[in-house]
């Protein structure tokens, strides 16, 4: 089988990349070509199809002439569909599956690939088929105004970057996008969580369509041992959806062990600023770590916080710390909750609560015998339910079934690899346990 696989970066940048590229190396292992689409750069794995990338897109250049065609491309980019249509026709794909692919490809691409009858598969690596902006976030409040097509509150507020101009792209974008039923045209999207199926389908599409596939991690690539430093991480981008700010408020209330910051991002600046002012001695960055700098990072620590605003996914920087033997503590909000059993594998905390964070990190430093119980039961709980073999398996069959031209949950084979029922929960809303106090 060949595979087209879309994705805007092609080189681990962060989680979206770590899935693309662990579904990279599975291919490979099952004899499956992947025929990659993407946008060139210079921190590019190599790939033969590297001429058929799109030029990069420079969104810090102040020229007008360059702001306008910056504009174009976001909104209906007709380089990108010119070139998949050509890469298409001199490689010959079987099946199409994108990852992140707005702005600087844009949905031009699925139109260029269903002309040549190629079936289109979607995972939803985030909620930008539904928010113009991606995040779902208002400031940094969640907020679904934009529900029901009303995208002009994305402009209204310049969700975007606080940007006018950006936020009438990605406004327009929308709204073009939904007249010509772009998203509609993709024949199964994937949610590495039932949170985000089960808001795909409240904002109107089809639960036959969405399927709920977990992302996968391999725990022998990671070794759990018990014997931690005196410290604890959070690993991931410097963005405010991330809930930054609610770690560091957090942190004027825990005096021992240290947190290390491993990332890079927007609001660096900010976070550094923050930590000066308030004298948060006991925090440090360490930077954009990667490949066994982070995994030496990760095994070496007590302990894992995601603090997220927004609705996350299934994050891998959860995964990775728990394949490490390492319990997280994180925010109750989208997937996350999906990941962490409240007192057995971590700790669930309310969205921007830092007192009640603080409780919790403080918790586990004081804990030391159970932050190790909790780690075991982790690493436990990954190996079991994000196993590669397994969660391929059910991916490759969703490709089958498109390929034969047949629903993927009709009961029509008698496969015995993996089970229908658990890659298509009938999830209804996920009861989170008490975790105040």
């Amino acid at each position: 089988m060949r595979v087209l696989a879309v994705n805007k970066f092609y080189y681990r940048r962060g989680g979206s990349e770590t899935c693309f590229f662990a579904l990279k190396d599975m291919y490979a292992a099952r004899n499956m070509e992947m025929i990659p689409f993407s946008v060139a750069d210079d921190r590019n794995e190599p790939s033969r199809y590297a001429g058929y990338f799109v030029r990069p897109v420079d969104y810090e250049d102040k020229r007008m002439s360059k702001k306008i065609s910056y504009f174009a491309k976001t909104v209906y980019s007709l380089e990108a569909s010119r070139k998949v249509s050509a890469l298409i026709r001199d490689s010959g794909p079987d099946i199409a599956h994108l990852h992140v692919f707005q702005h600087q490809l844009s949905p031009s691409i699925i139109h260029a690939i269903k002309r040549r009858g190629i079936p289109v598969v979607y995972t939803a690596h985030d909620l930008k088929p539904l928010c113009p902006c991606y995040t779902m976030l208002r400031g940094e409040k969640v907020c679904e105004l934009c529900k029901g097509g009303r995208y002009y509150h994305c402009l209204q507020y310049r969700c975007l970057k606080g940007s006018a101009a950006a936020s009438l792209a990605v406004t327009l974008e929308m709204y073009l996008h939904d007249r010509l039923s772009s998203y509609r045209l993709i024949d199964a999207i994937i949610t590495p969580s039932s949170s985000f199926r089960d808001k795909f389908i409240e904002y109107g599409y089809s639960p036959d369509k969405v399927h709920h596939i977990r992302n996968f991690i391999d725990c022998s690539a990671y070794r759990a041992g018990e014997e931690a430093g005196d410290y604890f991480i959070y690993c991931g981008r410097l963005s405010a959806e991330k809930g930054i700010f609610t770690l560091l408020g957090a942190m004027k209330y825990v005096k021992r062990s240290k947190l290390l910051l491993a990332g890079s991002g927007p609001i660096k600046k900010e976070v550094e600023e923050f930590i000066h002012k308030e004298k948060l001695d006991n925090v440090h960055l360490t930077g954009h770590l990667s490949g066994r700098a982070l995994t030496d990072l990760i095994e070496g620590c007590r302990f894992a916080v995601l603090p997220s605003k927004w609705y996350e996914n299934c994050p891998m920087s959860a995964l990775e710390a728990m394949a490490c033997g390492k319990p997280v503590i994180g925010a109750a909000i989208g997937g996350i909750p999906e990941m962490i059993e409240h007192g057995s594998t971590g700790l669930l905390f309310a969205p921007d609560d830092c007192d009640q964070l603080a409780r919790l990190i403080n918790r586990l430093l004081d804990e030391p015998g159970q932050c190790r119980q909790m780690g075991r039961r982790a690493r436990a709980f990954v190996e079991r339910e994000y196993d590669p073999e397994r969660n391929f398996s059910e991916i490759t069959y969703l490709y089958d079934c498109l390929l034969r031209g047949r629903g993927y949950n009709d009961g029509s084979d008698n496969r015995s690899d993996v089970s229908v029922q658990r890659a298509l929960p009938h999830v209804q809303h996920l009861e989170i346990p008490d975790f105040r106090g």
